[in-house]
């Protein structure tokens, strides 16, 4: 078949003798913002004093309006930090719990969340509670399971807008108004959204919201953004203190100190290049090649194939194989070093999945080659 799209392969400079179907991990970066990214970096060097007293931060301040434009929010309704660990860390470590408070996750939430949740709470003697959302709940019982979850201790939920391990798209809407009628405080680890999403926080009630830029927006890596809700901006202590710690949110965050920011400076061209091709165009071909994908793999494994209608693009195939995080890296390892593919091999409730990713650079050669890796690999 021909994905639309696919003459704009070349402006990413990965290594082509490799098959990339795992965008979803780490992202890739089209060539525009490599050479944005270089131009700023080349531009601190000329004159660091200059720049970094003079320019840095009216251009970090720029680059943040620039992305609160692309999500449909006021500039100052975010700030800007390098990725969902700096931003769930933010949020997690300045947030004022007290003992005996409960953190609600779900198991699907990502492993990583989950330790910052944890520490957060032995910190402070808050306690972590997970909710068992097997894969074949519907969007009813995950929201069945937070009611049964919520006790007077319930300080807060902490949930993926799309899972990692599972590529789930959670109810986030539903469960956001339970947050807010339970009074519980709402945060959205929505790593996956920006980019799948138009808009994805217009009508969302929740307290704390951030996701990454460097994956499916395809800006450079470390370029995330963290959304605060009114009430807890003044509250919410930076990460990091330095010499706007007392200025207002979002400001008090642009300043890390002397690092390279030109992650964050070079992220407006490519939302650029992007929404020159449209945005709406560019989901429906990245979701379009992540579903054939899925179904030559699931041929490939003698599953059967139903048509699919992805919401975002991963797809989330079964490999029938028994095994956690050791199983998972050694699978994955083998593909990527005996293979030449790079795929997302990923672990829930014991069992194994490959997760399936579509990018504008995926050509059908990509898949054919996952597909016969896995059969020789678990045949």
């Amino acid at each position: 078949m021909a994905f639309d799209l696919l003459e704009l392969r070349d402006e990413w400079n990965l290594d082509w003798s490799i098959h990339h179907v795992n965008h979803g991990s780490f992202g890739a970066v089209p060539r525009i913002g490599r050479i944005a990214q270089q131009e700023w970096q080349l531009r601190a060097q000329q004159n660091p004093v200059g720049y970094f007293m003079r320019e840095a931060m009216a251009a970090v301040s720029d680059a943040r309006m620039h992305i609160a434009r692309f999500l449909h929010v006021q500039s100052d309704d975010i700030a800007l930090v390098r990725n969902s660990t700096e931003a769930v860390s933010t949020v997690l470590r300045g947030f004022p719990f007290n003992s005996g408070d409960d953190i609600v996750v779900f198991d699907q939430e990502y492993g990583a969340v989950i330790l910052a949740a944890e520490r957060a709470a032995s910190l402070t003697g808050a306690r972590v509670v997970q909710v068992a959302v097997p894969l074949t709940f519907s969007d009813d019982e995950i929201l069945g399971a937070f009611a049964s979850a919520i006790t007077e201790q319930t300080r807060m939920l902490i949930v993926d807008h799309v899972t990692s391990m599972t590529a789930r798209v959670m109810p986030i809407q539903r469960l956001a108004q339970m947050c807010r009628e339970q009074g519980i405080v709402c945060v959205v680890d929505a790593s996956h959204t920006p980019g799948n999403f138009d808009a994805p926080l217009a009508n969302l009630d929740v307290d704390f919201w951030f996701g990454n830029l460097h994956k499916w927006a395809c800006a450079p890596i470390a370029t995330g953004v963290l959304y605060v809700s009114p009430q807890w901006r003044q509250s919410l202590p930076t990460i990091i203190t330095s010499w706007q710690d007392l200025e207002p949110f979002p400001i008090s965050h642009d300043m890390l100190g002397t690092v390279d920011y030109s992650a964050w400076l070079a992220t407006p061209a490519v939302l650029d290049f992007i929404a020159e091709h449209g945005w709406p165009r560019w989901r429906a071909a990245t979701k379009e090649r992540a579903a054939y994908g899925a179904t030559v793999v699931m041929s490939a494994l003698g599953m059967s194939e139903d048509a699919m209608n992805l919401e975002v693009p991963m797809a989330l195939v079964p490999l029938g194989l028994a095994g956690g995080r050791s199983e998972a890296f050694a699978l994955q390892t083998a593909l990527a070093e005996q293979c030449r593919v790079e795929a997302a091999i990923t672990t829930f409730a014991d069992e194994l999945f490959v997760r399936i990713s579509g990018q504008i650079y995926n050509e059908e050669e990509d898949y054919h080659a996952l597909a016969t890796g896995l059969v020789t690999l678990i045949a």
